[in-house]
This record gives structure tokens, sequence and C-alpha cells, in this order.
């Protein structure tokens, strides 16, 4: 390993309180990692939608998301891009596409991720395709829908997570400190000092 690389990874050590414990930066990652978690957002076309305070909708999830992301060291992939892909980001990209759910959970699937938490405005193009997705994850899933009251995604995302073993809430995107502190809880934070964030090789 060369000196840049010993000292980046003694410097994320010491950030992630782990003294150490890791042989290699990709240990490191593993370890930071090791709920197996992953946030999966919603890119879709109506996350471009605008809120009662003026901000567009995408713009609410994204601080959300990087507000998280300081304490909680968690990867993001989105999903609803313009090429129809879903993957890992740092910054959540502008909205422009469908809302692919189910090839958003095989992702998490694929990445052997053992819990999503799965943030959503909407119904997904194929409720019964994410539905399957769902069963053969084999994990939990968090779900929580931030689009209009009594829209129908509240009540299909409330059935996938249960489906799993999750929860399935309603939140609003212009109370962002309490969406904050509602993934945080949900992704267990405490198991990872403060100052951890997100690493990517």
């Amino acid at each position: 390993m060369s000196e840049s690389l010993v000292v980046m990874k003694t410097e994320l050590e010491r950030r992630l309180g782990l003294g150490g414990a890791v042989r290699s930066l990709r240990d490191l990652v593993k370890k930071a990692d090791a709920d197996g978690a992953l946030l999966l957002v919603d890119c879709s076309g109506s996350m471009g939608s605008v809120l009662a305070t003026g901000e567009r909708a995408i713009d609410a999830l994204r601080q959300v998301v990087a507000d998280v992301r300081l304490t909680v060291a968690v990867p993001a992939a989105a999903f609803g891009l313009r090429d129809g892909q879903t993957r890992y980001v740092d910054e959540i990209p502008d909205p422009c596409g469908g809302t692919p759910l189910h090839q958003a959970i095989e992702f998490g699937r694929l990445e052997q991720k053992s819990h999503l938490v799965v943030i959503s405005d909407g119904m997904p193009d194929s409720p019964s395709e994410a539905m399957v997705q769902a069963k053969l994850f084999k994990g939990k899933i968090d779900a929580i829908y931030v689009g209009d009251d009594g829209g129908p995604g509240a009540a299909f995302m409330a059935e996938l997570a249960k489906s799993t073993g999750g929860s399935g809430t309603v939140k609003d995107l212009t109370d962002q400190k309490q969406l904050t502190t509602h993934i945080k809880g949900l992704l267990g934070e405490g198991s990872t000092p403060a100052g951890g964030g997100v690493i990517h090789l």
C-alpha cells in the first residue's frame, strides 16, 4: 500500500473510531457498511414537483440524504434515471425517469445488501414485479412514502415493506429534520461514530 493510501486509511479509521482494526481500504469500506444497508432513492420525474415551501421535492430529499450520511456510513443508489439504470451515487441526481422500483430492489439483492431503505413519492412502474423482487430479496425493506397524502403509492409502499418484515411510513419532505431522524433510526444510528460519512473507493 502506498504512503498516501496508508495516510488515508489511518485518517478514515480515526474518523470511524476503528483504531487500526482493518488491513486495507476495501476492508474499511466493508467495516463501515457492516450492517449491509442501502438507501434507494427515487429520482423519477415526479420528484421535480414543487413543495409548499417552494423547494423542489428532489432538492429537499437531496438535503435529507446528505444530512443522514453526515453521521451514518451508508451508501445510496438512485433509480428512475434517464438511462433506466440503478446505480450508486454520491449526490442525488435531478429527476428525469420512471419509477422502476423492481429494478432498484434487484440491484440491492445483487449487491448482497441485507437491508434496503426505499424513499419514493409514487407508484412503481410495475407493482407486481416490485413485489416479486421484494420476495427474492430475502432481507428487510423499510419503505418511506414522500408523495401526496392518500396517494396509492403510500398503501403500496406499506404493503411492500410489510411483506419483508419492514416498516412502511408516510413522511413530509417539508419536515426535513423529522425525515432525517427517521431514516437514521431505521439505519440504527449509533453503530457508526459521528463523522463517519460515506466512503467510496
